[in-house]
């Protein structure tokens, strides 16, 4: 949740500062002598980010699953609340070697430890967090655009940050912990992962999931359309309209260390592209931004 606040501020400060950069005579003469369509073209360009693999030993048996990696979520599409109970049972390690399972027995050996310790756990602690562009914006008025990064730098870093925020009731842990608001940690499939690989560290697990854009809401914690445009309708009275607003999610990586017992031990939740494409009409007129981002959140859990 804090993280969405911190990008509303971000959206609000591009859009408060594009009233002003509207207000000045540049601004003025440059949108009287340029096609106003020209912005709007540019900005239906999609971007995907190159997936960079991590090298870990594929370990299943079949091949995994295919499917696009980057994949536009559709206005108000936001993962609904369900209330299925989901597994909390899986093999453990001595009983069935992680490294040798099949796709769908990984995501479900993470499914079953993910759930178990958001539900079991003594608490859930947040160690870091990451907020960083992937590249400048782009923006339908020059002079903001000019602008776009310095703002843009003041509220992300391209170095995680320390949280060390610790989750103890079970309310604050389905809170913060994904997926955020929900009483589950993931819902994945085979079908929701475009590879599952497993690799021994020690005594542990290290399973790392490359979780399909459609799909990154069933088991990370995704910038939702309904928050945006709630926190965008509470600034109104600034003369901020939302007119519209798009949310396109790239890959999503989890990389999980589960112990011999199948209990979770930490997590790291990477999300490699969110790209916000809105158009806003800042005090008059109208603007397009097109902002892309990468988010990342690591977790370890005490038991």
């Amino acid at each position: 949740m804090k993280k969405s606040k911190r990008l509303l501020a971000l959206l609000m400060a591009l859009a408060l500062t594009a009233g002003l950069a509207a207000c000045s005579p540049d601004a003025a003469e440059e949108e009287s002598s340029t096609d106003p369509s020209a912005g709007a073209a540019q900005n239906e360009e999609t971007l995907v980010p190159g997936e960079t693999e991590s090298g870990t030993q594929a370990v299943s048996d079949t091949q995994p699953v295919s499917g696009g990696d980057d994949v536009s979520v559709a206005p108000g599409n936001d993962e609904p609340a369900n209330s299925d109970t989901p597994s909390t049972t899986a093999p453990k390690a001595e009983t069935n070697d992680p490294t040798k399972m099949t796709t769908a027995q990984l995501v479900n050996y993470y499914n079953t430890a993910a759930n178990n310790a958001k539900a079991k756990a003594k608490s859930i602690v947040k160690t870091q967090a990451l907020a960083d562009k992937v590249k400048d914006p782009k923006i339908s008025n020059d002079t903001l655009e000019k602008f776009a990064p310095t703002i843009m730098n003041a509220f992300l870093s391209p170095e995680p940050e320390a949280k060390n925020e610790t989750y103890s009731s079970a309310a604050d842990k389905n809170a913060n912990f994904p997926v955020r608001g929900q009483s589950y940690a993931s819902k994945l499939t085979a079908s929701d992962v475009s590879s599952a690989t497993c690799k021994k560290s020690g005594s542990n697990y290290v399973v790392t999931l490359k979780v399909k854009g459609a799909s990154t809401g069933k088991a990370l914690n995704t910038v939702k359309e309904s928050e945006v445009r709630d926190g965008m309708a509470s600034f109104s009275y600034l003369g901020i309209k939302l007119n519209s607003l798009k949310i396109t999610n790239g890959v999503g990586t989890i990389t999980a260390t589960i112990d011999a017992n199948g209990r979770l031990l930490s997590a790291s939740y990477e999300q490699s592209s969110v790209r916000i494409v809105l158009n806003v009409t800042p005090i008059f007129g109208k603007l397009d931004v097109d902002v892309e981002l990468r988010l990342c959140d690591w977790f370890t859990i005490n038991w």
